[in-house]
């Protein structure tokens, strides 16, 4: 009998909606440091959890090239799905709201596809595809080594988001952030967290064995010196963005452990449909609402620009859900 982990799909759905109010900056009008903290750092730790768990369930199969292009049919046909959804707001950011040739506009597109993102959510998906090839890749490699690769990608996307302002005015970060894309964005910024994920497969067992209070004591005591690194960071005015931090990954490394541990005696499969539309739909919906803003000119609350993208996330949810009963390209969607 395959192993479920309802506490994956439990965390994924509170990670979701972490990433629309973040998106949303939801509190920011009732404190900037609040929305800061609550969401700009804390909000943080739902991409490496995604990775970690998508990388646990990965490696629960061998990496075989078979496995791989499985694994890469699924998310090209997710990215698919939610790349027609998400056009109009695509077409309007990379092409009618730029200026330039409609060559260079095509290929800002075109590295933003393969490489970064296109939409909110999608550099997650391209991020997969690169890191499941990069397992096979490296598949006869010692662990040591299929560690190694990804922490240095991680470290220089940290370099660029974090630290970025201690090298803003070298000329090769002006040529890759505006010549090419955001490298905590892109292709290699979760890599690391991936490969942790399969870790934490092949050492399930000793992690179940564990007691959850020092479990705990890891995740808080990770959680401590997280706050501290974006701190000291702030305090120096370091950071372009807190997309990736050096401390995310014991953060990361410790909660995934407690879901492992943890893993739940319930149903989560909703929970996991529901988590993936509201990752890869919610900026329809913010960029919606922000539209409206400009064509009648009135202010609209952060919160509620937060909360109607998750009421129509959930509305969207309950609508696909009930057209994959009906249509199986619907089903492409979760």
């Amino acid at each position: 009998m395959t192993e479920k982990y309802a506490s994956f799909d439990l965390a994924k759905l509170i990670g979701s909606i972490f990433i629309i109010g973040l998106h949303a900056s939801a509190f920011v009008e009732v404190s900037e440091n609040l929305n800061f903290w609550f969401f700009q750092v804390l909000g943080r730790i739902a991409i490496p959890t995604f990775l970690m768990v998508s990388g646990f369930l990965f490696f629960k199969k061998e990496t075989t090239l078979a496995n791989v292009v499985r694994f890469s049919k699924r998310i090209l046909f997710l990215y698919a799905f939610y790349f027609v959804l998400n056009l109009p707001v695509t077409a309007y950011s990379f092409f009618l709201n730029q200026t330039g040739s409609p060559l260079s506009l095509i290929l800002n597109f075109l590295i933003h596809l393969f490489l970064g993102s296109t939409m909110p959510g999608s550099w997650y998906l391209v991020s997969l595809l690169f890191s499941a090839w990069l397992a096979l890749l490296f598949r006869k490699q010692n662990a040591f080594l299929k560690l190694l690769i990804p922490f240095l990608m991680y470290v220089f996307c940290c370099a660029f988001c974090l630290y970025g302002n201690c090298i803003s005015e070298f000329g090769f970060y002006q040529f890759i952030t505006q010549k090419l894309l955001l490298p905590y964005n892109s292709v290699i910024a979760g890599a690391l967290f991936f490969f942790l994920g399969g870790v934490a497969f092949a050492k399930k067992e000793k992690i179940q064995s564990c007691k959850t209070v020092w479990l705990a004591l890891g995740l808080a005591i990770s959680l401590g010196l997280f706050v501290l690194e974006v701190y000291f960071a702030r305090s120096k005015n370091w950071i372009v963005d807190t997309d990736c931090c050096l401390t995310l990954i014991p953060v990361a490394i410790f909660l995934i452990s407690l879901l492992i541990k943890h893993k739940g005696a319930f149903d989560g499969s909703k929970m996991r449909s529901l988590s993936t539309v509201n990752y890869l739909s919610h900026g329809i919906f913010l960029y919606a609402i922000g539209f409206l803003k400009t064509i009648l000119n009135i202010d609209i609350h952060h919160f509620l620009r937060f909360a109607f993208a998750v009421v129509m996330c959930f509305l969207t949810f309950l609508v696909l859900h009930l057209l994959s009963k009906k249509n199986k390209i619907f089903q492409y969607a979760f």
